[in-house]
């Protein structure tokens, strides 16, 4: 959507970090407790997933990646659903990191969706999202991203994408994609602008 922050031709140099093993079988996974501001600088990773840091780690963390131009990104869920975090987050490293078409979401897209919200809430399943977007009191949703999976037909596709932008405010913007090796019902991720510092 756009422009990419990385060249097409250049490996992506994802990570993940959160306190549960969810993630351990992956390459690119490094413990909370391991993120220091060391390997940060080491890594350099492109982008960085993370969720479960207490709030001086985030501050800590977000440093780090600023020294060295990372993309950190942190995912939360309105009601702490560690699983709904999981699936979001692999699911969006695995649309990354594929070229399965449309190969229509880049680096760019996650920064600039994180970069206008106070805080990105992650959902698995569509209804969950829609009952936490028709309910009050949670703030302004400004941009999401969207991924249908393996067994989602077109008419479903554009019917979820016209229900989530129904409840985005003027001005901001979806990012919808398919990526068939979703893990879970579909891939949400919701930015939010609560007007506080979070």
């Amino acid at each position: 959507m756009f422009e990419p922050l990385i060249d097409n031709n250049d490996e992506l140099k994802l990570g993940i970090s959160a306190p549960e093993p969810d993630f351990q079988a992956l390459d690119y996974f490094v413990p909370l407790v391991e993120l220091s501001d060391a390997l940060i600088v080491e890594r350099s990773f492109d982008i960085l997933f993370v969720s479960g840091a207490s709030e001086k780690q985030t501050q800590s963390i977000a440093e780090s990646c600023e020294k060295v131009g990372t993309v950190v990104v942190f995912i939360e869920n309105p009601s702490n659903d560690r699983q709904a975090i999981g699936d979001v987050i692999n699911n969006l490293s695995g649309k990354l990191l594929s070229k399965e078409m449309p190969n229509n979401l880049d680096v760019a897209d996650v920064r600039n969706i994180d970069r206008d919200s106070d805080v990105l809430f992650a959902f698995n399943r569509k209804q969950t999202a829609l009952d936490f977007l028709e309910s009050a009191g949670f703030g302004e949703v400004v941009s999401g991203i969207y991924l249908s999976h393996n067994g989602a037909d077109l008419s479903e596709y554009e019917s979820t994408s016209k229900q989530l932008l129904s409840h985005i405010s003027d001005g901001g913007y979806l990012c919808s994609s398919f990526y068939s090796s979703g893990r879970s019902e579909v891939t949400i991720l919701l930015g939010i602008r609560t007007g506080l510092s979070l």
